[in-house]
């Protein structure tokens, strides 16, 4: 197999190169330079009580995930109240403000979008799952330097790729968040680039089976340099299907377990911790006593010395 074959071809683009700058400063950095936690929390007032007790205690949310408590529909409760949230904190080293936001449906959600991007925030992890009514649950970051971003909540496959193909390929921004929901029968992309002044690249794959999706991560990791960033799971009775957001970066070395219970999960990550890992994203498949996750644990490399 020639090298990067299976890269390429299990991505959405045939274009899979622009230069590395490992080196310079990027908005991962601070993800993994500094020891993250992991916090669980059981509703939508809980959470608000949770962002004020971080923000007083100098951290910041770098990821949130969203999932829905099987069993919980009654008639005398709303769906809302049946949402759950994980959250992954680090140390807010800039002091930045930010903020979770829980619009309700794409309006309200477009109306906080312009709200936050004229205070000068940029959306940096986007939750679309389509569980109710289509809701969002978005987090947004002080933008000082007034970095490039964009974002796109709801894409086909098609806009997908030719956004992609603009803003990374031919843009050289960063694909920093990606969201795979269904929508009826569709499935829809929720999407973030920005600029980032490391310049690592970033590249999407596509409908991976877990075996595909392993013997990728292997050949990308060995061949390609590129660390498995961010997941998606469509599952189904039948199977689960990966999406996979790979960074190209000599600078890290990379864990990622899957179909873990909460319990190993945790476990999972105090031990990683303690080997200098950082937990930087979790996802969820299916919801309840039944839920699976899915981590992604980064460290720096450690230089050797040549005298």
């Amino acid at each position: 197999m020639k090298k990067a074959t299976l890269t390429c071809a299990a991505a959405i683009t045939m274009t899979c190169a622009y230069s590395l700058n490992a080196a310079a400063e990027g908005w991962l950095d601070p993800m993994i330079d500094k020891r993250t936690n992991l916090h669980f929390v059981s509703d939508r007032h809980k959470l608000s009580a949770k962002v004020v007790d971080l923000k007083e205690r100098g951290r910041i949310v770098i990821d949130i995930e969203t999932y829905q408590e099987k069993g919980c529909k009654n008639p005398n409760r709303s769906e809302y109240d049946c949402r759950r949230y994980a959250l992954i904190s680090a140390k807010n080293v800039g002091n930045l403000l930010w903020e979770i936001v829980m619009p309700y449906d794409q309006t309200a959600y477009s109306l906080r979008w312009k709200e936050f991007e004229g205070r000068n925030f940029r959306l940096t992890d986007i939750e679309n799952d389509g569980l109710v009514a289509n809701s969002i649950t978005a987090l947004f970051v002080q933008n000082p330097q007034k970095l490039k971003w964009l974002s796109f909540s709801a894409l086909s496959r098609k806009r997908f790729k030719e956004e992609y193909k603009k803003r990374v390929t031919d843009g050289k921004m960063t694909l920093i968040d990606h969201e795979v929901f269904e929508e009826g029968d569709k499935k829809r992309h929720a999407v973030i680039f920005a600029v980032d002044k490391s310049r690592r690249f970033t590249l999407p794959s596509w409908r991976l089976s877990v075996e595909d999706y392993t013997t990728l991560a292997t050949v990308a990791y060995d061949q390609d340099n590129l660390r498995p960033l961010y997941m998606n799971t469509i599952s189904s009775f039948y199977a689960s299907t990966y999406y996979t957001t790979f960074i190209r970066d000599n600078s890290t070395e990379a864990k990622v377990y899957t179909r873990m219970t909460r319990e190993q999960l945790n476990t999972r990550n105090t031990n990683l911790k303690e080997k200098g890992y950082r937990l930087i994203d979790i996802e969820i498949g299916a919801p309840g006593k039944e839920a699976r996750w899915r981590g992604t644990w980064l460290r720096k490399r450690k230089s050797i010395r040549t005298n």
